[in-house]
């Protein structure tokens, strides 16, 4: 049975994988800023694709954290999305590190015992590390992009799976 989260992570994974697209998270390593500027509203068509599907998810799961982790995703994708704020906030990180901590509450608390919260941590841990890899990585040493953007797509499809085996 099709299930959107599947597309959701398979063009996560993508614009991961071929930066120069200008729809990943970050900068373009071989293209100009005007470049990535000019594709802004391609990438909100593609984080909309990406994230809708895990934020109608979670709301089923639960609707308090969901309203919570959708206001930091979308704030922290508008900030590392809009060049002017790239001079500005430096400091994003912080955005994403709730917003993934509100994502793991939702997954954690559908069972109380949850034996896989550990596993659940490491996902996310791979998620943001991975992240962290790709923005800090990019321009200096290509085996740490490469392995940031593994450890990215890694954490995004575990996590997205999931967030299926849950509904």
């Amino acid at each position: 049975m099709y299930n959107p989260l599947y597309l959701s992570t398979i063009l996560s994974i993508l614009t991961e994988i071929f930066p120069n697209l200008g729809l990943s998270y970050f900068y373009p390593p071989n293209r100009s800023v005007s470049f990535y500027d000019k594709q802004e509203p391609l990438r909100w068509v593609v984080v909309f694709i990406v994230w809708v599907p895990i934020i109608l998810t979670l709301f089923k799961i639960s609707q308090l954290y969901t309203l919570f982790a959708s206001f930091f995703i979308i704030l922290s994708f508008y900030i590392n999305k809009n060049s002017k704020y790239k001079k500005k906030f430096n400091e994003s990180g912080i955005l994403h590190l709730l917003g993934f901590l509100i994502i793991y509450c939702i997954i954690v608390q559908k069972e109380n015992e949850n034996p896989k919260k550990i596993i659940y941590l490491i996902y996310i841990l791979a998620l943001l590390f991975g992240g962290f890899l790709m923005g800090k990585g990019r321009r200096k040493n290509l085996f740490i992009d490469i392995m940031g953007r593994l450890l990215f797509s890694f954490g995004f499809y575990q996590f997205v799976n999931i967030l299926i085996n849950m509904q």
